[in-house]
């Protein structure tokens, strides 16, 4: 038995020795990344985690609060802090990660944002390094590549979600007829609702806490209507909008129960136009609730002119999950929000 054990290491020995650089692909060895997002390890001198100007600085600049989020608030992106000594192998499986390096010698990052290295350690992973000469040369850098590597990180995470997801699915042949797009879906986005006026898709899984097994529901609503003119674009028609055909459209359990906007000092509307492939987006987060009923949430929905012109395209993520946090599962809805194609 022991003989049979040492030819067969000393095989593999011999196979992966005999393998020249040209034939061996170290990714088959790497281990895929945790599936933590929304969690950024950041790499740094453990003499700069607490009261320092970077600490502060990399605290304000990714953990901001979402406030258009139920309380209580999430922040953007949660902040860790691990020394180089401390980067293991289990820290090494993280999914995204930002390593400052402080060093006097050290070459200076150029004004151009840096650029992201996929897959470093594990399988699916993003890792961006800063090289400062300084702790103020830091601060500069962290402040002016912040938003950038902000968005990299989201459009990562976007494409993460997307690869489980397809727009090969029944729910396409219905936004097809009905509103001239399609979306990429994960299998189990099913329809509730679909006509030409609206449609409703809907996912509803099943998650434990101590207390016991939770349902969580995200769901997508997709409306068009006629482009009339730029003032299509502004919370009070979005939202005026938006709460007619809810009430028309999405009903809740107890009777004259329906969805609607929430509208008071602790639901702020966040909106921002963004130019995503040549195209205007128009964007807005919230929260809703159910009207005769205990139900809400948060709710982000994107809207764009269609293709020939027409018409306004109109799609929105909204999320329940009364027991957990809500920041990522809104994140992953407008990762398929986002993937949408005209099919004029």
């Amino acid at each position: 038995m022991k003989l049979f054990y040492y030819c067969i290491i000393t095989s593999f020995t011999l196979l992966v020795l005999g393998c020249g650089s040209a034939d061996y692909n170290q990714e088959i060895l790497k281990p895929n990344s945790r599936n933590n997002f929304g969690d950024l390890l950041v790499v740094l001198d453990k003499k700069f985690w607490n009261n320092s100007t970077i600490s502060h600085t990399v605290k304000k600049n990714f953990g901001q609060l979402i406030t258009t989020t139920p309380l209580p608030y999430e922040p953007e992106i949660n902040v860790e802090f691990v020394d180089q000594a401390g980067v293991n192998t289990m820290i090494k499986r993280h999914k995204t990660i930002l390593i400052v390096n402080i060093d006097p010698a050290a070459k200076k990052n150029s004004e151009l944002s840096p650029s992201p290295i996929f897959d470093l350690w594990a399988k699916n992973q993003i890792v961006y390094k800063i090289n400062a000469t300084s702790e103020k040369n830091a601060v500069t850098l962290i402040n002016h590549h912040a938003d950038s590597l902000k968005l990299g990180i989201n459009q990562f995470y976007h494409r993460s979600f997307l690869a489980k997801s397809s727009f090969n699915n029944s729910a396409n042949k219905l936004l097809e007829k009905n509103h001239s797009i399609t979306l990429s879906l994960p299998s189990n986005m099913k329809v509730k609702k679909s006509n030409k006026e609206f449609t409703w898709l809907n996912r509803t899984t099943i998650k434990k806490d101590a207390n016991g097994d939770h349902e969580i529901q995200q769901g997508l609503f997709i409306y068009t209507y006629p482009y009339v003119d730029e003032n299509a674009f502004s919370n009070q028609v979005q939202v005026n909008l938006r709460d007619s055909l809810l009430k028309k459209h999405v009903h809740g359990t107890t009777p004259k129960s329906y969805m609607t906007t929430r509208k008071d000092q602790l639901a702020k509307l966040n909106s921002t136009a963004k130019l995503i492939n040549n195209k205007y987006i128009y964007n807005i987060k919230g929260l809703w609730r159910v009207e005769n009923d205990k139900m809400g949430g948060p709710f982000s929905s994107i809207s764009a002119v269609s293709e020939d012109g027409k018409n306004v395209v109109t799609i929105e993520g909204y999320v329940y999950a009364p027991n957990f946090g809500k920041r990522e599962l809104i994140r992953e809805l407008e990762a398929y929000m986002f993937s949408y194609k005209s099919s004029n």
